[in-house]
């Protein structure tokens, strides 16, 4: 403490001008005459290509002698030497050096220093050069983040990193995107973590792509294990925009377009679909239902609750200070109005970043984070977004959208729909989401080497959700005697306190710098859901719970979480040839019982820069420029189980029982399931190896990275004995395994005043099972929308994992066929038995694998993998004259889709509408067709149809897709106004322009499982923009 003390007072001496210094000799006029002589006061003023700036540091080159520039540019440095050197340096800007004369005013113009700029990378808990990286890391610029039409962030880094899988599912737009970090490699979600600004939460659903000023993806565990048990599907640090001490700088950002589906499907008009449902009828011995044909008035289901989306986004920021403080504010306005009628999303951010340099010892910073967003769903009777988009396609189009007898929407009786037009009006489902987030820090420099940094982060999370469902009646199924109001609140808080120590000591050919941290955190989160029938009448005035007087319900949740950590690491660097990374981290966790809840997680990594080696040097630096060879290895947790206190025994309310002679049945409890007192971590342990690689004076560069990562402990379903009283308990017994090989290639060049960028990534990941504890097998099927109750038990077991096989692969039938007469059924025997001896001519044909002459579920095998063999993407940028063109592509390739939408789109049973490519090609006679069953009635052969349509190779497609995904134009010009030259880039652009797929379904980018259940698709966005700085 004393010697804290003694440097508190000497770096508050040195803080005092040394003007006053000047005063106090005032008096000694000895000498005055010969130091004037020598010596001149020397100002100016300091800019760059934006205006001055601020907090340059000029220095007397060799002296202690220096000053700094303020707010406007301008410095004075006093006693300066006639023929020495003045040394004017600032990061980002290239040093500059001027020889002082006579001249008393030497103003300076700075320039960026574009390699300094770039080689910073941050990293968990600090910041290194590119070049002297270890772990395997992934950046995408704040450039890149602005060029698509997108809120969210993730959809914006689609197809810039290699390893890294961004899956936008739906075209809603509310809608966020999936994220995977090389690979899946637990079946308990693979959601990476987030650190904004040093603060790690779960999502950066509050953030704009206009607020991040660069975006890091850590990947393997060298760079990931410092985050311990929250690091196991990898880390996406995002550092925000913050202020450059200097002149005022006002940044303005505008885009307005419009939006529409890639494809219209091209669906059976009312005569098609009623000639295709006399001839179902007819195969299935029934007489037509339609006479006429022709005459019949067509409904266009898809006009009816379709329409032209619109885009919106603005943005500005305002920012600037002194050499004391500085500061940025920025605000950013988006809103969606989605293809389908009625369904919007609109997001208010602000962004507030605050440096105080207190003292040379001392710097403060402060930031704040808040967004408002509104989204209004479909959310009547069960309904959402993806669902009314495949409503309005398989509605049959010979019933009109309005019943004149009823004064309602038609009801659509071939089969449990509800009118899609009908479904529009009925909505009236929104919700609200408030997030903000507060981060506060303190860097004290204790000794020139010694740094304490003390951290504390917190966030506010309330979601609102509201709904009103009115009474109709559309048929006995589709319809609601009574009206109701809903409403739902969902609070999370979420606080971090971090306190580290870095020390870092240059010497002679070391460079070492050492971590030292303790962290604490606290997780807290709410839910509430009421809901009450029956009001006076449908105006909104009567929204309310007391206004409603029958059926009230009501229910809520809560859960906590607390973690604490302690974590350190070291970086060494010799010769700046040789480089080493070596961290510790042990985290403490409340979801484990006492003595599981320690986890233990180290990793190492070294690099060799033989570029820099005495012998490379004696080759031509022209042709290869840089060479790195890097080895990492790690462990890393996951704690993110799916519940919060899985040695529990959880207890399930409202458990009904018949007691007493009297026979009452009374509202009670029971266990809903056991608790496992030895659940612990699961751990991922990783190898990566990587080769970092340049030419040409650096336009060439290759990085190439090969991983391994295998997890083991993974909590899963075990089935016990019968006599605990349960079927099951969560284990750790599960094992998956990644293998990939990464490879990102950039060249960049200027050839006159045309400079130009290519630069390409394509990842290869193969996953495997490996452990499945005492099951057999993990088998599922895919969330089934109400509106569409048909999907619901038709593909039971689709989804399959085995240990061998990659994880939630497709599991069916083979589909052989189809049978072309009764002589084929007859002679598909096994030891002279027919196979499929209920089969009939035009039905399908599935392959009897396990040879036991009959089809059963033991015929069923692995049909198709969702997980791509490949994801690549590829960017081209160019600049000329002030013009510019960005195209970014990306893709996939060798992945299979489970194309379930065929069950509506393809199958005719005179029930809803197919596409058209689907008019009368079912099978209709000896060779007419061998890949499409024939039509049947969907109510008399329900049985024979579903058969024909089960679960097989018929519904596997391949899910490959390259695909434009932004294109953008812009022109930038600095016009002369009055006193000021701002500088204005205006363009155009589109998203989603142009994809190229063999799939037959609407849209291939479909969601993690691989199932295709006719979703929401993209929409393609035009739009146009301008950003103005001045």
């Amino acid at each position: 403490m004393k010697k804290l003390i003694i440097s508190l007072q000497l770096a508050a001496f040195l803080m005092i001008p040394t003007g006053m210094f000047t005063a106090f000799a005032a008096d000694d006029m000895s000498g005055v005459q010969k130091i004037q002589a020598q010596t001149h006061a020397v100002r100016g003023i300091i800019t760059d290509a934006n205006g001055p700036v601020a907090g340059v540091n000029i220095i007397v080159k060799g002296t202690t002698n220096g000053a700094i520039s303020n707010g406007t540019g301008a410095y004075l440095l006093q006693n300066v030497p006639v023929g020495s050197v003045l040394q004017f340096t600032f990061i980002g800007y290239k040093t500059q050096e001027v020889t002082v004369g006579a001249q008393e005013v030497i103003n300076v113009f700075m320039e960026e220093d574009t390699n300094l700029l770039e080689e910073l990378v941050v990293i968990g808990y600090g910041a290194v050069k590119k070049s002297d990286l270890t772990g395997s890391v992934s950046s995408v610029s704040e450039e890149q983040m602005t060029k698509s039409a997108t809120s969210d962030p993730l959809q914006a880094i689609q197809g810039r990193a290699a390893g890294v899988q961004i899956i936008s599912a739906t075209g809603s737009p509310s809608a966020t995107a999936e994220i995977k970090i090389r690979g899946t490699g637990s079946p308990n979600g693979t959601t990476p973590l987030f650190v904004v600004d040093g603060f790690p939460m779960n999502d950066i659903d509050h953030l704009s792509p206009n607020d991040i000023s660069s975006l890091e993806i850590l990947k393997d565990a060298s760079a990931c294990a410092i985050y311990g048990s929250r690091g196991a599907n990898g880390v996406v640090l995002i550092t925000t925009k913050k202020a450059v001490a200097g002149k005022i700088r006002v940044k303005v950002t505008a885009e307005y377009g419009i939006e529409n589906l890639p494809t219209r499907p091209d669906m059976l008009n009312a005569q098609q679909y009623a000639e295709m449902t006399n001839k179902a009828l007819a195969n299935s011995g029934k007489d037509p239902r339609y006479s006429n044909p022709s005459s019949l008035q067509n409904t266009d289901w898809f006009d009816e609750v379709m329409r032209v989306g619109r885009y919106q986004n603005y943005s500005a920021s305002l920012s600037g200070g002194s050499d004391k403080i500085s500061t940025m504010f920025s605000t950013n306005y988006f809103r969606r109005d989605g293809t389908v009628q009625k369904t919007n999303f609109d997001r208010l951010n602000f962004t507030q970043n605050t440096t105080f340099n207190v003292a040379k010892f001392l710097k403060l910073t402060a930031s704040f984070q808040g967004s408002f967003s509104r989204s209004n769903t479909l959310g009547a009777n069960g309904t959402n977004n993806n669902t009314i988009f495949l409503s309005s396609l398989i509605a049959p189009p010979d019933v009109p959208v309005w019943n004149d007898a009823t004064n309602y929407y038609s009801g659509i009786e071939a089969f449990r729909l509800a009118n899609p037009a009908g479904v529009i009006e009925r909505n009236n489902s929104s919700s609200t989401r408030t997030n903000l987030v507060a981060n506060f820090s303190a860097d004290f420099k204790i000794l020139p080497s010694l740094t304490f940094t003390s951290r504390y982060g917190y966030r506010w999370n309330v979601g609102l959700g509201r709904n009103y469902d009115p009474k109709y009646y559309e048929t006995q199924s589709i319809s609601s005697p009574r009206d109701g109001i809903s409403r739902s609140t969902n609070r999370t808080t979420d606080w971090t306190w971090e306190n580290m120590l870095t020390f870092h000591k240059e010497w002679g050919v070391h460079d070492l710098t050492v971590l030292g941290a303790v962290s604490a955190r606290e997780f807290a989160s709410e839910n509430w859901s009421a809901s009450k029938n029956s009001l006076p009448n449908s105006s909104e005035i009567y929204h309310y719970f007391n206004a409603a007087s029958e059926n009230p319900q009501a229910s809520g949740s809560a859960s906590e979480l607390a973690m604490l950590s302690y974590l350190g690491r070291i970086n060494y660097n010799l010769y700046d040839r040789y480089l080493l990374t070596v961290s510790m981290r042990a985290d403490g966790s409340s979801r484990f019982l006492k003595h599981n809840r320690w986890g233990y997680f180290p990793s190492g990594a070294f690099a060799w820069k033989l570029s820099e080696e005495p012998f490379f040097r004696n080759w031509d630096q022209d042709v290869v420029n840089n060479v790195k060879v890097r080895v990492g290895w790690g462990q890393i947790g996951n704690e993110r189980i799916s519940s919060y206190y899985p040695y529990l025994t959880g207890v399930s309310q409202q458990q009904y029982y018949t007691i007493g002679t009297g026979q009452v049945r009374t509202n009670g409890s029971r266990p809903s399931g056991i608790g496992n007192p030895d659940v612990m971590w699961e751990t991922s342990e990783q190898f990566n190896v990587g080769l970092d690689l340049a030419f040409f004076t650096d336009r060439l560069s290759v990085t190439a990275d090969y991983f391994i990562r295998k997890t083991d402990n993974i909590l899963l379903s075990q089935s016990i004995p019968r006599t605990s009283g349960f079927g099951s308990m969560t284990r750790n017994v599960g094992g998956m395994s990644n293998k990939g090989l990464e490879l990102t290639i950039g060249w960049k060049d200027d050839v006159g005043e045309f400079s130009y960028s290519i630069d390409g990534n394509v990842s290869f990941i193969k996953n495997e099972v490996t452990n499945l504890g005492t099951s057999t097998n993990l088998s599922s099927s895919f969330a089934y929308d109400y509106a569409l109750i048909d999907f619901q038990g038709k593909f039971p077991g689709v989804i399959r994992s085995e240990v061998g096989m990659p994880y939630n692969c497709f599991y069916g039938y083979i589909f052989d066929g189809i049978f072309q007469d009764q002589a084929q059924i007859d002679n598909y025997v096994k030891d002279g038995k027919a196979i499929m001896p209920n089969a009939k001519p035009g039905d399908s044909i599935f392959k009897d694998l396990n040879d036991n002459g009959k089809i059963d579920t033991g015929d069923m095998t692995f049909i198709g993998n969702p997980h791509p063999k490949a994801i690549y993407g590829l960017s081209f940028n160019a600049e000329y004259k002030g013009f510019d063109l960005n195209l970014l592509f990306q893709g996939v390739a060798g992945n299979d889709v489970f194309n379930a939408s065929k069950f509506y789109f393809n199958k005719f049973d005179g029930s809803q509408n197919v596409f058209a490519s689907s008019y009368m090609t079912g099978w209709d006679g000896k060779g007419s067709t061998n890949s499409v069953p024939i039509m049947l009635d969907g109510v008399s052969e329900k049985s024979r149809n579903e058969n024909n349509w089960r679960q097989s190779t018929m519904y596997i497609e391949d899910g490959s897709y390259f695909r434009l995904k932004n294109i953008q134009l812009g022109y930038t010009f600095k016009p002369r106004i009055q006193s000021f030259t701002p500088s204005i880039r205006v363009y155009l652009a589109a998203q989603n322009l142009l994809t190229i797929t063999k799939y037959s379904g609407v849209d291939p980018e479909i969601p993690d499982n691989g199932v295709d259940r006719g979703q929401y698709p993209q929409p393609r966005t035009f739009m146009v923009g301008a950003n103005i700085n001045f």
